[in-house]
């Protein structure tokens, strides 16, 4: 099954199959309201043209990636002997513990990472975000003629790619830079351990995000940086001699591949688009 993957950033898209990858610009407010949306409404379509109408034509599935800064991103440690008996029915109940009901409908899933080592408990990526503001992008991206789109997380196509840049080994963090603000994802020895957007610019975005970073590993630890998104916004960053700084993995194929100008802002999708075993 081909799965086209779609990033909404702030004024632009970037798609990927695997094999291409483009991006196309917009603006905020071809996104409209979040009540009363028809399927007359403006989409992504519209600004692609017929490279995204190819894109869309060649693919048996549309994924949609929810960006951190619209998320709550957690570890979640799970009962094993719970999953075994109860499956998908466990994780949904568990689901619903992690936000309380009054503050809304949410939209949240699960990725399975790794069994602990006394193989009692698994460790998954929790996500969830809004329902009205997942409906809206649910409606930017897809076609009338299409289904809605599953549904991923920016915050797993980071970490799928930290652990490739650093071989599942230290204590490391990638951070993708865009308009006001990182997503940041932190991990050790290729476990999650925390995500966030951190909103701001220059010169206190930087040093929130070192603290940040810090704060998740141990005295003795110097961090191992990728750092990637919109380049643009470097600056806003500030000094890394905190870190040793992390390259992007030739493995997904951003590097050398034809077309890719500018390979840091396609690497959410690409990490999406690896392939992997089935997630729960």
């Amino acid at each position: 099954m081909k799965k086209l993957t779609i990033d909404i950033k702030d004024g632009y898209a970037a798609l990927a199959t695997g094999e291409d990858f483009i991006k196309v610009d917009f603006d905020e407010s071809d996104f409209g309201e979040t009540e009363g949306i028809s399927s007359t409404s403006t989409g992504l379509i519209d600004f692609g043209g017929q490279e995204v109408i190819d894109l869309y034509n060649k693919a048996d599935q549309i994924a949609l990636t929810i960006p951190m800064r619209f998320s709550l991103i957690r570890p979640v440690s799970v009962d094993m002997a719970a999953i075994e008996r109860y499956g998908d029915e466990y994780l949904q109940w568990e689901s619903r513990q992690q936000l309380p009901h009054e503050l809304g409908e949410f939209i949240t899933g699960f990725y399975r990472l790794r069994e602990s080592f006394d193989q009692k408990s698994l460790q998954y990526l929790f996500y969830a975000s809004s329902k009205d503001f997942v409906d809206v992008l649910s409606n930017f991206v897809s076609p009338g003629d299409r289904s809605d789109p599953i549904i991923e997380s920016e915050a797993f196509g980071l970490l799928r790619v930290l652990n490739l840049a650093s071989d599942n080994r230290g204590f490391g963090a990638i951070v993708s830079l865009e308009q006001g603000g990182a997503s940041v994802v932190v991990a050790h020895d290729g476990d999650f351990r925390a995500g966030r957007f951190i909103a701001g610019d220059s010169p206190s975005l930087g040093e929130e995000i070192m603290y940040y970073i810090i704060a998740h590993g141990t005295e003795n630890d110097r961090p191992r940086l990728l750092v990637c998104g919109d380049l643009g916004f470097m600056d806003h960053l500030g000094t890394t001699e905190w870190a040793e700084k992390l390259d992007l993995p030739d493995t997904i194929g951003l590097t050398t591949r034809q077309g890719v100008s500018d390979p840091s802002k396609f690497v959410t999708i690409a990490g999406l688009t690896l392939k992997s075993e089935k997630q729960p």
